[in-house]
């Protein structure tokens, strides 16, 4: 059993969001070996009927890539079904500057659990791996993009704690000539109160050339 070290909260920027659970920020390197800024923001979970526009905005973009929920694959995808699947909705909000800058390779997008769906638009935005909702997205040049990933319970009553057995932040291949510097990972005490601490595989900071993130890993 790996149990991780005890989070403790860094200096919160007050202008966040009451709802911000984490905010992770690295280099990393543009086409022409300048500096990228990446900065992920990840949001509270909610159930999928508290925020309508944000439930209408992932059946869209998930029913678009032929996807469906991970507990009824088969279904149809509407409120009912995310109703009946007890869904929650995380929201993940990425920034990278400076804008329209073309990455030394494309930066992997860590949003969640593999086992469950995710949704993303914004810039600079690819799907290597498309395959429905269930794939990676990867950023290959800067600019601001939003993703929702649904947890689900199998029940109608969701889990605001499931976002706990994700992994969120930024990866790149092993073989890229780009690396990850600079990583800074902050816990707000929103995050802390979760007591994400007591999951078993849960690693609060994550740093190393590849990769610069938080989450679970493995018990």
């Amino acid at each position: 059993m790996v149990t991780s070290p005890e989070p403790t909260a860094a200096v919160i920027d007050p202008t966040l969001d009451a709802d911000t659970l984490f905010v992770i920020t690295a280099t990393t390197t543009a086409a022409d070996g300048s500096a990228v800024d990446l900065v992920m923001t990840g949001h509270a979970s909610q159930p999928f009927d508290a925020r309508p526009d944000l439930a209408a905005a992932y059946v869209e973009q998930c029913a678009a890539l032929g996807g469906g929920v991970v507990l009824d694959r088969e279904g149809g995808l509407d409120d009912d079904t995310l109703r009946d699947v007890g869904s929650s909705l995380m929201v993940i909000d990425t920034l990278s500057t400076p804008a329209a800058t073309t990455l030394s390779g494309g930066v992997d997008l860590l949003l969640g659990n593999a086992f469950y769906t995710v949704v993303a638009s914004g810039d600079g935005l690819g799907n290597p791996y498309q395959d429905g909702c269930n794939a990676g997205y990867q950023v290959t040049s800067t600019g601001a993009v939003r993703s929702i990933t649904n947890y689900e319970t199998g029940s109608p009553a969701p889990d605001l704690a499931q976002w706990r057995s994700g992994r969120y932040g930024f990866s790149i291949a092993f073989d890229s000539t780009a690396v990850i510097s600079e990583c800074t990972v902050v816990l707000t005490p929103l995050a802390i109160e979760a007591d994400v601490s007591e999951i078993d595989g849960w690693y609060p900071d994550g740093g190393s050339e590849h990769e610069c993130a938080i989450g679970y890993r493995g018990a």
